[in-house]
């Protein structure tokens, strides 16, 4: 399973509650399924999102 979630797309709504409510709901159900752990890690892919990185990545393009 491979859950990748924008980063700030929830913040463009003036609403910005409800977005992140419907983000957690969809979440509970779809992690609620049981998999066979023999078939599936559990695994984190850390980002650089957040210091600038992306906008000298950007930049050097």
């Amino acid at each position: 399973m491979n859950i990748w979630i924008p980063d700030g797309m929830k913040d463009i709504t003036v609403d910005r509650l409800a977005p992140r409510q419907r983000l957690l709901e969809a979440l509970d159900e779809v992690i609620s399924e049981k998999f066979d752990p023999a078939h599936h890690i559990d695994a984190v892919e850390s980002k650089l999102f957040g210091i600038g990185a992306e906008k000298l990545h950007r930049r050097l393009q």
